[in-house]
């Protein structure tokens, strides 16, 4: 590696450093865009497509897994849902 600049008194100079072995991708968390639905008792919420900023590794094998999980505040913990593994839930309870 070879990196090149001008210092703030006008001389170029010039770094060398060797070589490092190839830096392997981390195969980050993708993220879903939205969940559409409402938040009633006998509604329906889904989550939208899952993105990837550099694409997924495995190719057709990788398929998203999905937990869905509850609070009674918006910063409070959230518990999740006994047997909630899909892309969508049914509220089928109310949490008032």
């Amino acid at each position: 590696m070879v990196a090149s600049y001008t210092d703030a008194q006008g001389t170029v100079e010039t770094v060398t450093s060797a070589a490092s072995s190839a830096v392997d991708n981390t195969n980050d968390v993708g993220a879903i865009a939205a969940i559409s639905g409402t938040t009633t008792q006998g509604q329906t919420l889904a989550a939208g497509a899952i993105t990837d900023a550099d694409g997924t590794t495995g190719g057709s094998s990788v398929a998203a897994t999905y937990q869905w999980t509850v609070s009674d505040t918006e910063n409070g913990t959230y518990t999740a849902i006994s047997g909630a593994k899909s892309f969508y839930i049914y509220i089928n309870t109310s949490r008032s």
